[in-house]
């Protein structure tokens, strides 16, 4: 009997709770949130349970915090940052699906123009850091050989080269080169500023704390001073020397200094002065100005040549252009090329 009884007396309130009469079917997404101000800890708590359940709440719920108490409010902020979570999984799932599927265009532009990855933006790099060490086996494997990872120093450990590499563990590497160093500076309504690693004495003295990687929404940034970079956006110009990154772009690449130890994933073209021990992989035409060595280069496009070249790997989807006074060593060149290395591919061009 007393076990019917509690059973009965739970029955109530569940139906209380929901606010739902027999013939009136499931409570409106408005009943429930009117339900997270109850004075019943139990009502509440089944609100909000039965909220969870529905994502297209959303809209509403972000409309009830203008007016909701303060007990309401920290119930719709968690609601809401659980939809965020399962949506930044979702997300990653399908970036994850796409560079799998060897869609590498469909993959950075998922991880550039999602404004939020939240918890999962480690993730998502190491999506991209996967990518670029398949490119690398697939290099090794067709021309048996990967000297982007060489060792700088005779009998160095594979360990300590993959702490410094951003082509195998992302968070290894972020731990080992990713310091507190990236600042962020605007300096025009349609162009960032973005430097690193150096730090002013107001920096210092204000114990200032850079953020980390980030997604900006500058039409341009610009990497005025060196440093170790973790950046996605459109267009990114390096001014100078960039070294120990990686870049995600919807846009172009440019760099006027050095770039080494470094992955460029982009859907438009490269085009950089010296590069070394690097991994590039773009929708566009790629050109090297100076000289290049120990690189692998995807490009949807043409590739050009520098002045010097050697230990590269070069896949073109269009034509490879060796300027007369170049003389390549050690150079695997691959030209019109629809699946580059047969590990990723491009969308075809409208």
């Amino acid at each position: 009997m007393k076990l019917h009884l509690a059973a009965f007396l739970f029955l109530g309130v569940a139906l209380a709770v929901l606010g739902a009469e027999a013939g009136t079917g499931p409570p409106s997404t408005e009943e429930l949130i009117s339900q997270l101000n109850s004075k019943h800890f139990r009502a509440r708590e089944e609100a909000q349970r039965e909220l969870l359940k529905r994502e297209d709440a959303a809209p509403a719920l972000r409309r009830a915090l203008k007016t909701a108490d303060a007990e309401t409010t920290r119930r719709i902020n968690t609601i809401l940052e659980e939809f965020a979570r399962r949506d930044n999984r979702r997300a990653l799932e399908r970036l994850a699906a796409h560079a799998n599927k060897g869609e590498v265009d469909r993959a950075i532009e998922l991880l550039v123009r999602r404004p939020s990855w939240g918890a999962e933006e480690d993730a998502a790099w190491q999506v991209f850091s996967d990518l670029g060490g398949k490119l690398l086996d697939a290099e090794k494997k067709k021309f048996g050989k990967a000297e982007v990872e060489k060792a700088r120093l005779p009998g160095e450990p594979e360990w300590e080269r993959q702490a410094r590499l951003p082509f195998r563990d992302f968070g290894r590497y972020k731990k080992h080169s990713l310091a507190a160093m990236i600042s962020v500076k605007p300096s025009a309504e349609d162009r960032r500023a973005v430097f690193a690693p150096v730090w002013t004495k107001d920096d210092r003295a204000q114990r200032w704390v850079p953020p980390p990687p980030a997604t900006f929404t500058a039409r341009t940034l610009v990497l005025s001073r060196s440093g170790v970079f973790v950046i996605r956006g459109h267009d990114i110009y390096a001014e100078g020397p960039a070294g120990d990154g990686l870049f995600a772009c919807t846009g172009q690449f440019r760099a006027d200094g050095s770039v080494h130890t470094t992955g460029i994933f982009t859907l438009g073209p490269v085009d950089v002065k010296t590069l070394f021990n690097s991994v590039v992989v773009c929708a566009g035409d790629f050109t090297a100005r100076e000289s290049m060595s120990d690189c692998v280069v995807v490009a949807g496009g043409k590739v050009t040549f520098p002045k010097f070249i050697v230990n590269c790997t070069i896949i073109a989807g269009g034509s490879v252009v060796i300027p007369k006074k170049t003389f390549p060593n050690n150079v695997a060149i691959k030209e019109r090329q629809a699946v580059p290395l047969e590990a990723l591919g491009f969308s075809p061009k409208k």
